[in-house]
C-alpha cells in the first residue's frame, strides 16, 4: 500500500515552491489543503487520528481562546468573527502536519525533501525569469498597467525564507558550499529589488547562523530576549522616532518614513486601552478622524489597514494580556528550537532570526497568508531536520 501521507507531504513540499514564486497569497490555501489531506490519509494509514504531543498546543489554544474573546468588544465583530475562524483552521492545520512528519518513514522524508528542493528550484525560475521579462504573469495575474516597486515583495520574502529549510537539506547532503553560496547570492540579488523586509530579514539571518554554527545556545536566548525586548519597547521605540522627526528624514525609505507615523499614531491607541486591547482586527476600522494632523500626507489619504509591526499590532488589538500569551508561544516554540541537533538547530534558528524581522516591518501579523507560510516553514524545517543517519 503506497504511503498516502507521505505523498501529500511531498505533494505540498512541491507546490509551495511555485506558489512563493507565483502568489504567496495561496499559502493560505496549501496550507489548508495539505492539513485536510494529512489528517485524512494519517487516520487511513495509521487507524488513529494525528493528536499532537508538542507543548506549544497549549499557549496557542489558550491564545486562539483569548482571540475568541476580543471579538465580543472589538470594533470590526464581522471581519474579527471570520479572522478567528480562518486562523483556527490554520492552527489546525500547522499542528497537525508536524505529527505526520514525526511518524513518516525515512524514504518518504527523504524523498518529501527532494520534492522541497526541486519545487523552490521552480518557484526561483519563475518568479526572477518574469521579474526579467517585465512581469507578464504579474501583470496577468493582478491586472496591473504598471508594476509598483515593491510588486514582488511576497514573493521575494517567501521564497527567501523557504531557502532556510533547502539550504539546510542541501547542507546535510554534504553540499555545504553551494548551500551558504546560495544564500549570500540570494541577499546580495534582492539588494536590486527594492524589497527592503526581506533584505533586511536575510542578513540578518545569515548573521544568526554564522553566531548559531559556534554558540546555538547563546544565540537562542539572544532571540527569546529579543521577543520579549519587542513587546516591551515597541511602544517607547515608536513615540522616540517620531520625537526625533524620523518620518521627515529625507534620506530614509518612504516605506520606513511613512512606518514611522504608522508607529506613533498605533503607540497612541495603544495607551488608550493598554490591557485588553481594542479587539481582533480593530486596526483595520480606526475612524481617518483619529489620524494626527499630517499623517495623511503619507498615509495616502487613508488609514492603514494594520500597523506594519507585530509587536504593536498584539497590544492594539489584544493589549497587555494578548502580548503575554503571543510571547508565551513564541518562547515555546524557540524553546522547541533547542531539541534539534545541529546544524539543524543553526539553520533554524537563522530562519527564526528572519521572520522576527520581517514580522517587525511587513505584513498583518493576522494576514493568513503569511501566518501560513510561517507554519509552513516550520514543517519543512522539520522535514529538512531528519536525522543523517535515519535517512
Amino acid at each position: 500500500m503506497p504511503n498516502r501521507t507521505g505523498l501529500v507531504l511531498r505533494g505540498a513540499c512541491f507546490a509551495a515552491g511555485p506558489v512563493a514564486g507565483l502568489d504567496p497569497l495561496g499559502f493560505a490555501a496549501l496550507l489548508h489543503v495539505t492539513g485536510f489531506l494529512t489528517l485524512i490519509a494519517y487516520r487511513t494509514e495509521h487507524g488513529r487520528w494525528p493528536v499532537p504531543r508538542f507543548p506549544v498546543v497549549v499557549p496557542l489554544c489558550l491564545l486562539l481562546a483569548y482571540l475568541a474573546a476580543s471579538c465580543l468588544w472589538t470594533r470590526s465583530p464581522d471581519h474579527a468573527w471570520i479572522k478567528l475562524i480562518e486562523l483556527a483552521a490554520l492552527a489546525a492545520s500547522a499542528v497537525i502536519v508536524p505529527v505526520a512528519i514525526r511518524d513518516m518513514p525515512a524514504s518518504q522524508a527523504r524523498a518529501a525533501q527532494t520534492a522541497l528542493l526541486c519545487g523552490l528550484g521552480l518557484g526561483l525560475v519563475l518568479c526572477f525569469g518574469d521579474i526579467a521579462a517585465g512581469g507578464p504573469i504579474k501583470r496577468l495575474h493582478w491586472r496591473w498597467p504598471d508594476l509598483p516597486v515593491n510588486a514582488y515583495d511576497r514573493e521575494i520574502i517567501s521564497l527567501g525564507l523557504m531557502l532556510w529549510p533547502a539550504t539546510l537539506i542541501a547542507f546535510r547532503r554534504g553540499w555545504r558550499i553551494p548551500a551558504v553560496v546560495t544564500l549570500v547570492v540570494y541577499s546580495v540579488g534582492i539588494l536590486f529589488l527594492q524589497s527592503h523586509s526581506a533584505m533586511v530579514g536575510m542578513v540578518l539571518g545569515l548573521v544568526a547562523l554564522c553566531l548559531a554554527a559556534r554558540f546555538p545556545s547563546s544565540v537562542l536566548r539572544v532571540l527569546m530576549l529579543t521577543a520579549a525586548l519587542g513587546f516591551i519597547l515597541c511602544i517607547p521605540v515608536a513615540f522616540a522616532l517620531s520625537h526625533y522627526g524620523a518620518d521627515h528624514w529625507d534620506n530614509l525609505q518612504f516605506s520606513f518614513r511613512h512606518r514611522v507615523q504608522i508607529w506613533n499614531f498605533t503607540a497612541g491607541r495603544i495607551l488608550h486601552w493598554p490591557l485588553f486591547g481594542l479587539g481582533l482586527e480593530s486596526s483595520r476600522n480606526i475612524p481617518v478622524s483619529d489620524l494626527a494632523p499630517g499623517f495623511l500626507s503619507l498615509a495616502q489619504d487613508k488609514p492603514p489597514l494594520h500597523p506594519h509591526n507585530m509587536f504593536l499590532h498584539i497590544w492594539l488589538e489584544l493589549g497587555g494580556v494578548g502580548c503575554a500569551i503571543a510571547f508565551a508561544t513564541i518562547a515555546r516554540v524557540l524553546c522547541a528550537v533547542g531539541y534539534l541537533t545541529m546544524p539543524s538547530r543553526a539553520f533554524t534558528l537563522a530562519a527564526a532570526t528572519a521572520v522576527l524581522t520581517i514580522a517587525s516591518f511587513a505584513f498583518g501579523i493576522w494576514q493568513g497568508w503569511w501566518l501560513a507560510l510561517i507554519g509552513l516553514l516550520a514543517s519543512f524545517l522539520l522535514i529538512a531536520a531528519r536525522e543523517k543517519d535515519a535517512l
